[in-house]
């Protein structure tokens, strides 16, 4: 529930900084390029470092207890999408530069970081907002007359605080708060 309710508000941060929920047209302009460290990320090699390397065969077991969560949510439906439509990077490899850089990055904030930076991340990681309590600080709004593309920064800046919260309590590497990015924008395109 918790990783959805993440892509949620990424989907809805970028739903409401492209202004007109009612014309597909505003939804054809190209993804912001990464900014920041994802950018300093992006531009490393995220193939294997040593081919056939026992470390790019490791995968994480799933977790039982988050999987029954995530099951248990009713399922929303994209009609006439499949998998296929969704256009997104794979992960970086483990033994790639890329991953050495991320998990580098992730250990400078785990030792940089302070108790009220957990303390806020924790928070922000564990509260389910709607698309309507994206845009609260903006102002009251409910309709989609009142969306306005002009606090897109607005909009973004959530998105991206709400990734680096989950990067401060180490629960997302920044590649997968990229991929989340992606997707996000591609899952509202597909909406409308």
């Amino acid at each position: 529930m918790k990783h959805l309710s993440f892509v949620l508000v990424l989907a809805g941060c970028y739903l409401f900084s492209n202004g007109q929920m009612t014309v597909p047209s505003a939804f054809s302009r190209p993804l912001t390029p990464p900014r920041g460290h994802y950018k300093t990320l992006a531009a490393l090699n995220p193939k294997p470092v040593f081919s056939g390397r026992d470390l790019d065969s490791v995968k994480y077991p799933l977790d039982k207890k988050l999987e029954g969560e995530v099951l248990s949510d009713k399922p929303v439906y994209l009609h006439n999408q499949s998998l296929d439509d969704f256009q997104l990077p794979a992960p970086p490899a483990n033994s790639s530069e890329q991953t050495h850089a991320e998990l580098n990055y992730l250990l400078d904030l785990q030792k940089t970081r302070t108790p009220e930076d957990v303390r806020s991340s924790l928070y922000m990681s564990n509260v389910f907002e709607t698309p309507s309590d994206v845009g609260r600080s903006i102002g009251c709004w409910a309709a989609p007359q009142h969306l306005a593309p002009d606090f897109t920064d607005v909009f973004i800046a959530k998105a991206d605080a709400m990734a680096h919260a989950r990067q401060i309590i180490g629960v997302h590497f920044p590649s997968d708060c990229e991929v989340s990015r992606i997707f996000a924008r591609q899952f509202v395109t597909k909406l409308f």
